[in-house]
């Protein structure tokens, strides 16, 4: 009688089609984000992204923002672009607080 292997790594408990990789690859970018807000960085960043929607290359990087969304797929659905809405609407908010 064969014996069924039993999964005791970390893989076991992961969705359908998500690897180790895509994993380390969602802490790290999560925790260059959190250092990314902590060092104060975002309002010169928000600056610079004004100014460059403000200028005349800020046709360019609607059609471009708008190009990447429709090829993004969201494997959670509704729970993702609800947190992407969100996410959205504070950057704009920041964008629109330093116009002020």
């Amino acid at each position: 009688m064969a014996t069924r292997e039993t999964r005791t790594d970390s893989t076991s408990n992961r969705q359908p089609g998500e690897n180790k990789y895509g994993v380390e690859a969602g802490v790290a970018y999560n925790e260059h984000v959190r250092e990314f807000a902590e060092d104060g960085r975002v309002p010169a960043a928000a600056e610079e992204a004004r100014r460059a929607v403000d200028s005349p290359e800020g046709p360019s990087l609607r059609d471009a923002e708008k190009a990447g969304k429709a090829r993004i797929q969201l494997p959670l659905g509704d729970r993702v672009r609800g947190l992407w809405t969100r996410v959205e609407r504070a950057a704009r908010a920041a964008l629109d607080e330093l116009r002020r």
